[in-house]
């Protein structure tokens, strides 16, 4: 019995030496989308914001967030930073030196930003822009990148569990 409870021991060591990488640290996201809308070409805004999921995963904690809009608005930038909840999107409301305004929002759970934009004029010189974008996997890296080591451990834990099996016609001496 011995023999056993050390496999044991081994194979949950093993495991938890496999899980421990995968573990979510702050993640970085990054995206660039074309602002599109009632007299408004050529224009982009590209984000760039930092998410640090919080140990109770009830609120995340958003930093070095930065809108950088290019175009028709003009070239300008609008930090962020704050915590959200991830069941609800994150709505950052924001004005320029020149007068424009916006709206920016983050749905962390479904992976998406979307943000209007709006210079204030009315009639013919009024400027309404909207832009929309969704992130890739969180970590920026590949699927194959999270789903090959999972692979490995589960083949591997099918591997060693035919060393703990008790083999056909084995019989133990009494």
């Amino acid at each position: 019995m011995k023999f056993d409870s050390r496999c044991l021991v081994y194979v949950a060591a093993l495991l938890i030496a496999a899980v421990l990488p995968a573990s979510a640290g702050s993640i970085t996201y990054k995206s660039t989308a074309t602002v599109t809308g009632n007299g408004v070409s050529n224009t982009s805004v590209a984000a760039t914001f930092t998410v640090t999921p919080s140990s109770n995963g009830k609120t995340d904690t958003i930093t070095g967030g930065a809108l950088t809009f290019s175009g028709v608005f003009g070239n300008f930038t609008v930090n962020f930073s704050g915590s959200c909840n991830p069941a609800n999107p994150c709505v950052l409301d924001f004005s320029t030196k020149s007068g424009d305004s916006g709206s920016f929002t983050l749905n962390l759970s479904k992976m998406t930003a979307t943000g209007t934009i709006w210079n204030g004029k009315s009639g013919k010189n009024s400027e309404t822009g909207t832009f929309s974008d969704s992130f890739s996997v969180p970590e920026g890296g590949s699927r194959f990148a999270y789903l090959a080591p999972a692979g490995l451990v589960i083949f591997g834990g099918i591997f060693l569990s035919g060393f703990l099996r008790q083999r056909v016609g084995h019989q133990e001496n009494v």
